[in-house]
């Protein structure tokens, strides 16, 4: 189901419960969804959420671009890290979600490099979950410098 589908299913009552990610959480608690656990406590704690992905053909034949995207997010993850204000008024700049949304937000923690361990366990997670049938080796399929 997409996410901006989730919300108006729990109210409709076709769904009792769903799962989502910032904005659409915040989003669901203005609409009077209550929150019912944390997504990312426990084993998930620390855990990365998103990535930039591309072949290792792209990076090898590419590295300035490889480069420039690295600076480029580094120097924005420094100005967006802990700065609420900054999010707020860059996310609604950018996406449909409101000011008075991203204030509502658990806001996520920036990093600008790959923690592959972290990211190793979020993938044996999947396998012990049996979201995927083996093994992911994520050091392997990780570019760094």
């Amino acid at each position: 189901m997409p996410l901006p589908d989730m919300a108006p299913a729990v109210q409709n009552g076709n769904v009792d419960a769903i799962w989502q990610v910032e904005p659409f959480q915040a989003v669901s608690e203005q609409a009077g969804l209550v929150k019912i656990g944390n997504l990312f406590a426990g084993p998930a704690a620390d855990m990365p959420v998103a990535g930039w992905i591309t072949t290792r053909d792209y990076a090898e034949a590419n590295p300035e671009v490889i480069t420039g995207l690295r600076d480029s997010l580094s120097r924005s993850i420094e100005d967006l890290d802990g700065n609420r204000e900054a999010f707020a008024t860059l996310v609604p700049e950018f996406t449909t979600v409101t000011a008075e949304v991203v204030q509502e937000i658990d806001l996520p923690v920036f990093a600008a490099e790959v923690d592959v361990a972290k990211v190793q366990e979020g993938a044996d997670m999947m396998l012990d979950y049996e979201l995927i049938d083996q093994a992911l080796d994520v050091q392997g399929a990780t570019y760094t410098d």
